[in-house]
């Protein structure tokens, strides 16, 4: 008796090219999320660079203003409990009074809430941005200041979280100085 000789095989079968479909799908889905990854994570990198500069520029108007900055009187003695002016980035004030300085001659305190005041409204190009500064002078020393830069950061749920949305986490960066 004869055995029937199987046909040879030429080409790919429907499943072998399903299978390969597949593993290039997983493969360019995850090129996918790393690049949304990328993306997230050069945006955090561009508000903390932004908030690092808004403090900076905060540090150079305080020594354009040495007359108000550098005064101890000005300042609360115990460093535990700071003297704290605060800003939004509306230019909304608390612990300081501005002048308006743009077209008047002012005191270095009035200068010193005007020049806080400005610098708060630049702030609005961080989202949800304020600033703090804190000075203290306690006695026999020079005076303190931590400037603060706070803002909003959307952050994507980790993976394997049951989180399924982004959330905002509060972003703070401080930069100490004795104007």
């Amino acid at each position: 008796m004869k055995i029937p000789r199987s046909k040879k095989q030429n080409g790919f079968s429907l499943i072998e090219a399903l299978v390969a479909l597949v593993v290039i799908s997983i493969g360019l889905l995850g090129i996918a999320g790393m690049q949304a990854l990328g993306v997230m994570q050069s945006n955090q990198s561009r508000l903390r660079s932004l908030a690092a500069f808004q403090a900076a520029s905060m540090v150079s108007l305080m020594r354009a203003n040495p007359a108000y900055w550098q005064a101890a009187a000005n300042f609360s003695t115990d460093p535990n409990n700071p003297t704290k002016l605060t800003v939004n980035a509306q230019g909304e004030l608390h612990g300081i009074t501005a002048g308006a300085c743009d077209s008047n001659t002012c005191t270095p305190a009035q200068m010193a809430g005007w020049q806080v005041q400005q610098w708060g409204r630049s702030l609005n190009i961080l989202p949800g941005g304020e600033g703090t500064v804190q000075c203290a002078a306690p006695i026999g020393a020079n005076v303190s200041c931590s400037v603060t830069v706070n803002w909003n950061e959307n952050r994507a749920a980790a993976p394997g979280s049951t989180a399924s949305t982004a959330t905002a986490a509060l972003q703070k960066y401080i930069l100490t100085v004795t104007p």
